[in-house]
């Protein structure tokens, strides 16, 4: 209380007295205690059955009593709310220990029914619930929706603490929900988090699960939940895995197995700037070990600064990338703990509190490239373990921006500038393209590439199929080499196989990437829209910096040209460019929803573009931070189930007012759904689209529309 102010103190509880005029009469505190008095009574006969263990007798003073009584109508007072009867707790212990006795009669009953019918001895007398419960060590209580889709989980992990503690006790409470509007539960869950064991070979005996009784008619998918700093992938599997019908498959092998693996473990975290504290948004950093200073590399996230990279165990080496983010920043240190932020003192002032030793001096008078010794990290667990990393801004370098500072080609040249200005005044010789990273080019076509490089994503046996006649027809009409990147996550081990010797034989490079979903990311549950969710969401992070652009090619998509054209097509500025819905088959008008209500209002005269194929400037796309645009609207957009009915699709046109989309010709994609069938013959490549009005299978239009 200031000077002057006025209180009354009861129980413990501060009541302020506002005005200062007002006075405090008997009947007042009266009525104040005959209130206090109606939460205090109910919570006499709980007083009166407490036991203190382990305290002195001669500390048990009505003082001590006292405490505990103004403790317990803090935590537990009761209040007669909108005429709601007061909550009696004299009746909780009895009505607690009449249901105990009620469950314990009905498991008897149970067990000697067992008895009677199996023949079973009798089961070792177990110890009455209530008992367990005192003489737990652990006691927890869970309240769960027991059709819930996080309770599967739950569940799991209480029993794992049961065998990890066995002196612990558990009491579920079951909370339905009062009314469903769908079907609550689509899934059959079982868990495998039993401890590592090995066989008496000394083999890793490998966790496993077993699904017993399935529906042989319902079409089905096996996933895998695991830590988020797992990876991992199918590893054997007969049958597509994505399209499981027990009753489509031979009697004899009505067992259906699949075999996993742990491929990587992540190292994942936030990197932030130990001056200002916040993420250096699209700082590069690169994972080394040994003598290898690059084996990955990825891009710090403006959210929370993510980044994530794939080790295993081992001693591994974070740094900063050779180049722009080399030259403004160098790392200073990494813990697994969370770190105060630094005050106005510098992080050199500050080594000693930081533990770590920072270069006091990296500038070399010979020209050469700045230094980034790096933090060293070992990983050493399976569990999963957040790293911060912090990073500063070289002297001299407080100024200039990480990332682009505008859109036009003046502002390129004058950022670049800086830069070079920068290094000269530092000695240092910056190589690696830094010097050009903001150049923004005007010709049509840009000049030759070397390799050219084709992303695709598929899932199932029958996608795989038409991926592979995808590959044929882009390798057979493209001149220069070509390497495909496939999205790792979804693919069949049969294919991961096949596409190595197919690489071989047909003659074109192959790698497989992926990208854990961040756990800060709102998810997808259903397979579909993971799929669509990583064709736009990680573009910026999916692939090795040094890869520049790439084109995305569906997989159920024929390309009848040489995709040259469009990897050196000048997008004028923008990060990717789309081919715009087609709007010439009269038929489906009905079906264009982009031609009226949000979607004609949102784009303002802006077409609607198809996401089958498209070709991203991924430099363009980093300088400008477009993949933390991308995830930050569509984290908030998703938060809507009705939202983002196409992901892939609706995404980038949704933000096309933000990040621009550079059209392309029509005549780059043909889709028999909405295009007429006299622009079939300039198309250069073909797509097979679901078409609403038919609904006819894929397989059956690839037969009849693509005559390659």
């Amino acid at each position: 209380l200031r000077p002057g102010e006025r209180a009354l103190l009861l129980n413990g509880q501060v009541l302020q007295l506002d005005d200062e005029q007002s006075e405090l009469e008997a009947a007042d505190v009266e009525a104040l205690l005959a209130h206090h008095a109606s939460r205090v009574e109910p919570l006499r006969p709980v007083l009166d059955r407490l036991r203190f263990e382990g305290v002195p007798v001669d500390e048990l003073t009505a003082e001590f009593r006292s405490d505990v009584a103004m403790q317990l109508v803090a935590l537990l007072g009761v209040e007669e709310v909108q005429g709601v009867s007061k909550l009696d707790l004299s009746q909780v212990p009895a009505f607690w220990e009449s249901n105990v006795q009620q469950q314990q009669h009905q498991n008897d009953e149970y067990a000697q029914d067992q008895q009677h019918e199996h023949g079973h001895e009798p089961a070792e007398e177990q110890p009455h619930p209530a008992e367990s419960h005192l003489a737990a060590l652990l006691e927890i209580t869970a309240v769960i929706d027991p059709v819930g889709e996080q309770t599967p989980n739950l569940v799991s992990q209480l029993i794992r603490l049961l065998e990890l503690f066995p002196s612990a006790s558990v009491r579920l409470a079951l909370n339905p929900a009062s009314s469903l509007t769908k079907r609550p539960l689509t899934f059959f869950y079982r868990s495998a988090s039993q401890a590592l064991a090995f066989e008496e070979d000394g083999q890793l005996r490998a966790p496993s699960v077993r699904f017993s009784r399935m529906p042989a008619a319902r079409l089905m998918t096996l996933n895998l939940q695991t830590l988020p700093n797992w990876v991992v992938t199918a590893k054997r599997a007969r049958y597509d895995l994505d399209n499981i019908r027990l009753s489509d498959m031979a009697a004899q092998d009505r067992v259906l197995t699949a075999h996993y693996e742990l491929e990587n473990l992540l190292l994942h975290g936030a990197c932030l700037d130990a001056e200002s504290w916040q993420p250096p948004q699209g700082l590069q950093l690169w994972l080394g070990a040994g003598e290898h200073e690059r084996l990955q590399d990825t891009l710090v996230m403006q959210n929370l600064g993510y980044f994530q990279l794939k080790a295993n165990p081992g001693l591994w080496v974070v740094r900063t990338a050779r180049g722009r983010a080399r030259a403004l920043y160098q790392t200073v240190e990494h813990t697994t703990e969370p770190v105060a932020p630094l005050a106005s003192s510098s992080v050199a002032d500050s080594q000693h509190e930081l533990g770590v030793q920072v270069a006091s001096d990296l500038r070399t008078p010979d020209g050469a490239l700045p230094t980034d010794p790096g933090v060293r990290y070992a990983v050493t667990s399976f569990l999963d373990q957040s790293l911060r990393l912090l990073v500063r801004r070289r002297a001299g370098a407080e100024d200039l921006d990480l990332l682009e500072s505008g859109d036009n080609e003046d502002s390129h040249r004058h950022e670049d500038s800086d830069l070079d200005q920068f290094a000269q005044q530092h000695h240092y010789g910056l190589e690696g393209g830094v010097g050009q990273a903001s150049e923004v080019t005007t010709a049509v076509l840009l000049p030759p590439v070397e390799k050219l490089h084709v992303f695709s994503v598929a899932s199932g046996h029958l996608y795989e199929r038409f991926l592979k006649i995808m590959i044929l027809s882009v390798v057979q009409h493209t001149e220069t080499p070509v390497k495909f990147w496939f999205l790792k996550n979804f693919l069949s081990p049969e294919f991961k196989d096949f596409i190595l010797y197919m690489a071989d034989e047909v003659g074109f490079e192959v790698e497989l990437v992926t990208y854990q979903w961040p756990p800060w990311l709102n998810a997808q549950t259903e397979k579909q829209r993971k799929i669509w969710a990583y064709k736009i969401l990680f573009l910026d992070v999916l692939f090795p910096l040094d890869v520049d652009k790439i084109v995305f090619v569906d997989a159920d998509q024929v390309v009848r040209t040489d995709l040259q054209e469009l990897f050196r097509l000048d997008l004028q500025g923008a990060p990717y460019g789309y081919t715009p819905m087609c709007n010439s088959r009269s038929e489906m008008e009905g079906f264009r929803f982009w031609n009226r209500g949000f979607w004609e209002s949102h784009l303002a005269g802006k077409p609607y573009h198809i996401s089958a194929l498209y070709v991203v400037d991924l430099a363009r796309l980093r300088r400008m931070a477009g993949g933390d645009i991308l995830r930050s609207t569509y984290h908030s957009l998703s938060q809507d189930p009705n939202s983002l009915s196409n992901l892939d699709q609706d995404l980038p046109n949704y933000l096309q007012h933000q990040l621009k989309i550079f059209s392309l010709p029509q005549s780059w994609l043909w889709c028999e759904t909405w295009c007429d069938d006299e622009s079939k013959a300039e198309a250069k490549t073909i797509d097979l689209c679901n078409n609403p009005l038919t609904k006819t299978p894929k397989l059956e239009n690839a037969v009849r529309i693509v005559s390659e």
